[in-house]
């Protein structure tokens, strides 16, 4: 088996491939690097990347643009936009198709007011170039990153706002 491991920081993105050997006679698994890191998008500032399960894209924030954006690794070296979602997110989680991507999203400020309705947690539809706040996601703190229960459904956390309160797990389910 082979799996693509991914690591950055404020300067860029890095990944390598490793093939796990599972072996019943052995203490553990075998694991060996194949071939070098590579550091694709180098001429991007990116960061909070996280890449789709296939290992082919990746979901970061643009430092120089403040926005979250869908790379593909094109060559050893090189990526290619895909799109810009033009907004700030958390950390991305990737639907299983890549189609759906599901994000927390902070409260922006317009014209010197908060905007509630800009906070929750948001599916972006990648074939409808589309972005819905998922139903009483409101009180998602901007740092819950949420994540796809199978095909159909999104979990996140709502904090409790009292100490000493319960934090609540909710799932949105329908979402295709």
């Amino acid at each position: 088996v082979v799996y693509r491991v991914l690591t950055s920081w404020y300067a860029g993105i890095v990944y390598r491939d490793y093939e796990v050997q599972l072996d019943p006679r052995a203490d553990g698994p075998r694991v060996r690097p194949i071939g070098e890191p590579v550091a694709p998008c180098r001429e991007r500032p990116l960061s909070t990347p996280i890449m789709s399960q296939d290992g082919t894209e990746v979901a970061a924030r643009d430092e120089s643009t403040g926005t979250t954006k869908i790379f593909r690794f094109v060559t050893a070296g090189r990526c290619g936009e895909v799109v810009d979602l033009g907004i700030q997110t958390g950390k991305v989680a990737w639907h299983r198709t890549g189609r759906l991507l599901a994000f927390a999203r902070p409260r922006v400020r317009r014209r010197g007011v908060l905007d509630d309705s800009s906070q929750g947690i948001f599916l972006f539809d990648r074939d409808q170039q589309r972005l819905t706040r998922l139903s009483d996601s409101e009180g998602a703190s901007p740092l819950a990153f949420p994540d796809f229960v199978g095909d159909d459904s999104v979990v996140f956390l709502i904090p409790n706002p009292s100490r000493g309160g319960s934090d609540v797990f909710r799932v949105v389910d329908g979402i295709r």
